[in-house]
């Protein structure tokens, strides 16, 4: 019986010493600069994607920004997913690396482009247009209101 429960133990205590030699992070030395490296690099050579202002209300142009390490892309397509799921071709970046667009509806958006088999994804906010006349006519009353309490407490204590 007990060579029955040995064996299996025994394995199995070989296979938790072989991956603890796997996960031994002292031997790692020198691979954590080299994995850092190469997440800067990569990120550094992608092309940056930029949608200005964020967010955006509906009817208002917004500006697409394409730019590979610092330098204006010209001629790349941008699409937009639509926040009703349909895609619409933006249009084509311009010298200055731009393009713009109006959105016609509120809701989230997604901008891409393709640049050297590179697809280059950015989310974008638009709002409803807000209506700031009703807000108006709250703040202003509340506004004098407090100012009128303010009057009223000076009186009384120069009194």
């Amino acid at each position: 019986m007990h060579r029955l429960v040995h064996g299996p133990h025994a394995r199995e205590h070989r296979l938790e010493r072989r991956t603890t030699e796997i996960l031994d992070f002292e031997s790692q030395v020198g691979r954590l600069p080299r994995v850092t490296l190469a997440v800067l690099l990569t990120f550094a050579l992608t092309p940056q994607l930029q949608v200005v202002p964020f967010p955006s209300e509906v009817g208002e142009p917004a500006e697409v920004r394409l730019r590979r390490q610092g330098q204006p892309v010209a001629n790349a397509t941008v699409h937009a997913e639509q926040p009703d799921g349909s895609t619409i071709v933006v249009g084509t970046t311009n010298d200055a690396g731009s393009v713009v667009f109006v959105p016609t509806l509120p809701g989230d958006y997604v901008i891409t482009t393709r640049q050297d088999a590179v697809r280059v994804v950015v989310p974008h906010r638009v709002a409803s247009t807000q209506a700031r006349w009703p807000l108006a006519f709250g703040c202003v009353p509340l506004g004098l209101a407090a100012l009128w309490q303010l009057r009223r407490e000076r009186g009384r204590r120069e009194s």
